[in-house]
């Protein structure tokens, strides 16, 4: 996969917390990464 490739993720989406994009496509396929349950509004762990 190209590493400049741009990010499919929307303006809502929350920020990444690791050195990664939300999506990225290849081969016509999109890939999505998983996410870990954080409130992006104080940065919690959502239990």
């Amino acid at each position: 996969m190209d590493a400049k490739q741009p990010s499919d993720a929307g303006r809502t989406a929350p920020r990444a917390v690791g050195p990664y994009r939300h999506t990225a496509r290849a081969a016509g396929l999109v890939f999505v990464s998983g996410q870990i349950p954080v409130d992006p509004a104080t940065g919690a762990l959502v239990e």
